[in-house]
């Protein structure tokens, strides 16, 4: 239906969706599911390229996703 959802990761009990690239409004997104302030997933709408990106940090423990385990 000319839809590209990418989905990666355990999305039970994901509770909150935080946007990493891109603008949901623009329709094209890629975003952290959050459990909490842990990351468990992502997820990206017809951005490709920002999901990969999201998810090699995800996949890779970078800085940016642990500081993300860690915020209130």
């Amino acid at each position: 239906y000319g839809t590209r959802i990418q989905a990666y990761g355990r999305f039970t009990g994901a509770n909150t969706l935080e946007v990493v690239e891109g603008d949901p409004a623009d329709g094209k997104f890629a975003a952290l599911a959050l459990h909490g302030t842990t990351p468990v997933g992502v997820v990206g709408w017809h951005h490709p390229r920002g999901f990969r990106k999201a998810r090699a940090q995800f996949t890779s423990g970078t800085p940016d996703i642990a500081e993300r385990q860690l915020a209130p």
